[in-house]
């Protein structure tokens, strides 16, 4: 029977992802787009450019609480595994808690950063409507100072919830890793879950690396990174970890009640027989 919170997980992971993408998408194909406007804080284009903002912000603001939400339902299945795997407790403590801590506290601080973004646009776009933006200089001026300092601020907000998103990308990275030797270090236990699905997460963790520094890289190499960055965002987030919480769904099940009939066994004081005792125990 496959697990029921690994199965909302990749459900939450591909929607909230595929929306982002979707919404890129449509930023990159943006016709009335112009770097160099931008950049010199025209007024009219930076006018023009909260229009597009409040009409587009559905796909964003839906992608990103959705993907928060999704890295809240994940701590579930991963505390469950991480139970599993530990015998519960018994085993590699220390590694177990470990990507627990981690798994929580990138939810924790995804769902802060898009919280803090969301409440950035919301008040930038309140100001847009009801704040006095085109004559700062003088009753007529028509300077629309206030624009370029909106821009400047509301940039200066997201930069900052930005970096404090990207600890998502090092905390797959870590999580994946260690998740690979819990699984590896396990050898033939009944409780684990599988040799293919750790190779699986060691690739998962690799890629969230290169996914992490086309991210860092995007303040140096703009254009470049971020077709990179996409492309591995994509194939990450998008396919490979809705399918291994898919393929985790499906195994979690029997690892857990091997974990249950082994608990069982040893409250009766029987001893189960496993296979390469020297692998299993730290």
């Amino acid at each position: 029977m496959p697990d029921f919170s690994c199965l909302l997980t990749a459900i939450f992971t591909l929607v909230g992802n595929s929306l982002l993408v979707a919404y890129y998408a449509v930023e990159q194909d943006r016709a009335n787009w112009d770097q160099y406007q931008y950049s010199q804080l025209n007024p009219d284009f930076l006018k023009q450019n909260w229009e597009w903002r409040e009409d587009s912000r559905q796909l964003e603001v839906a992608g990103k609480m959705i993907t928060a939400v999704s890295w809240v339902i994940m701590t579930a299945p991963i505390l469950h595994l991480c139970v599993v795997s530990s015998l519960g407790g018994d085993r590699q403590f220390g590694l177990h808690v470990t990507i627990v801590c981690i798994c929580m506290g990138a939810a924790i601080t995804e769902v802060t950063a898009q919280l803090m973004h969301l409440g950035t646009f919301n008040a930038a776009q309140w100001m847009t409507k009801e704040f006095q933006l085109d004559n700062w200089m003088g009753p007529s001026s028509g300077d629309a100072v206030g624009w370029q300092s909106l821009e400047v601020s509301y940039r200066e907000t997201v930069a900052l919830t930005l970096w404090v998103d990207s600890i998502e990308y090092l905390a797959l990275v870590f999580m994946f890793i260690m998740i690979f030797w819990s699984i590896y270090s396990m050898g033939d236990l009944p409780q684990s879950v599988g040799m293919g699905l750790a190779g699986f997460a060691v690739f998962i963790g690799i890629l969230s690396l290169a996914d992490f520094i086309a991210y860092v890289l995007r303040f140096k190499f703009w254009a470049s990174a971020s077709k990179v960055g996409r492309i591995i965002s994509v194939l990450n987030r998008v396919i490979f970890i809705p399918m291994w919480f898919l393929i985790l769904s499906c195994k979690l099940h029997a690892a857990s009640a091997a974990h249950e009939q082994d608990e069982l066994t040893k409250r009766e004081g029987i001893t189960m027989p496993v296979e390469g005792d020297e692998k299993h125990l730290d």
